[in-house]
């Protein structure tokens, strides 16, 4: 998120590239003011959620209660989501939520019901989205994109530590440990 808010998209594609080994041909890159509004326009999000959440905290508009297990979501309910940060002693965090959140948003994109409607579903998304990314690239590779279902996936984590820094807080990058998780990516990709 860094290295494309402040060197932009040329910059990010060469990190992905350096740390992955794989160049990224095509970016999507959504700003968090409009993931309530791509949510809605996909018909919501179907979240399993692994702790029960509830937080009333009207200062900064949280009023949310979800069970322990699967939830549909409207946008605003998974902005919300995305934003709590009341975790007590469990290992879920809001990175784990949001990760949580980007395979729900994979998994609702790639239903096989949403087949006929890709190139509608896609321009609906398009307008709050910073992309080089065209209708076509959808619809010529429906395929593919609605078969993401039938993959062998594997979860390979950034290894490091979120530290504050000039009062930010970032995460650091063991990129020793990183990029000897990615050499196990590159592995299953080559």
């Amino acid at each position: 998120r860094d290295i494309y808010y402040y060197h932009g998209i040329d910059a990010l594609i060469d990190v992905v590239h350096s740390v992955t080994g794989i160049r990224p041909d095509r970016h999507l890159i959504l700003h968090a003011e409009y993931v309530d509004d791509v949510i809605d326009s996909i018909g919501g999000l179907d979240l399993m959620v692994s702790v029960p959440m509830q937080l009333e905290d009207p200062e900064n508009g949280i009023d949310i209660e979800f069970a322990e297990g699967l939830n549909t979501l409207n946008g605003e309910e998974a902005v919300q989501y995305l934003i709590y940060d009341n975790y007590d002693a469990s290992s879920f965090s809001v990175e784990r939520a949001g990760l949580v959140m980007v395979r729900a948003f994979i998994s609702r994109l790639t239903q096989p019901a949403g087949y006929a409607n890709a190139g509608n579903k896609f321009t609906g998304i398009r307008q709050y989205c910073v992309t080089d990314m065209l209708v076509s690239d959808i619809t010529d590779n429906r395929d593919i994109w609605y078969g993401y279902g039938q993959y062998g996936k594997q979860q390979l984590d950034i290894k490091g530590k979120y530290v504050t820094l000039d009062g930010k807080r970032t995460y650091e990058i063991d990129m020793d440990r990183t990029l000897n998780v990615f050499v196990q990516y590159k592995k299953l990709y080559n």
